[in-house]
């Protein structure tokens, strides 16, 4: 997570089974911390049929104006789904009072976190589905025939090509070529990791 405000975010998930601390990674609680526990509800083939996410957030010593201690809690949970088809969404928030500097609007607030915790309950899906990663986000993406598309945070979108833009940068980056060096060099004790990502803003 390459942003200057550090994080310490833990993900948990009942069905997902999945327990991850970016304090692992050398992620320390320098400005604020995020705690998300998702859950999903997926098909054997690994299709989204529900989420769910609690998250608590540390806003600070007092509520800023116009926005409120909310901000952050409610930007990550409206981010959460992404370009994803999500047909059930539930969610609690909080926004917990420290003795720490109060959160504000800037760079995106609850998209790095909502974003990361997303992306990684896809990559655990898969695993569980036993695909690979860009087929498991393929079979999950909001098709272009379904726009505009509302999403069940509410948030309408008007238009996209997801599978297509993640089809390109799939070729663009040679996938299938970088799977084969990485199970290649597998065999040979290096472990190179592939990551994927896909959001909408």
């Amino acid at each position: 997570l390459a942003v200057t405000d550090e994080m310490r975010v833990v993900i948990g998930g009942q069905s997902a089974r999945l327990v991850v601390n970016l304090d692992d990674l050398g992620m320390y609680d320098a400005v604020m911390s995020v705690v998300v526990r998702p859950t999903s509800i997926k098909r054997d083939d690994g299709r989204i049929l529900g989420l769910r996410a609690d998250v608590a957030c540390d806003s600070g010593a007092y509520s800023t104006y116009p926005l409120t201690a909310v901000l952050e809690p409610m930007g990550t949970v409206q981010i959460m789904p992404g370009p994803y088809r999500v047909p059930a969404y539930a969610y609690t928030t909080a926004a917990v009072a420290t003795n720490k500097c109060p959160v504000g609007a800037y760079r995106g607030v609850g998209m790095a976190v909502g974003v990361l915790v997303m992306e990684r309950l896809i990559d655990t899906l898969a695993v569980a589905a036993g695909c690979d990663p860009a087929e498991i986000r393929r079979r999950n993406l909001i098709g272009p025939d379904e726009f505009p598309y509302a999403a069940v945070t509410g948030l309408v979108y008007d238009s996209g090509r997801y599978g297509d833009v993640l089809a390109a940068a799939l070729a663009a980056f040679r996938y299938d070529d970088a799977r084969r060096e990485q199970a290649r060099l597998r065999e040979h004790g290096r472990l190179i990791g592939i990551g994927l990502a896909t959001f909408v803003e």
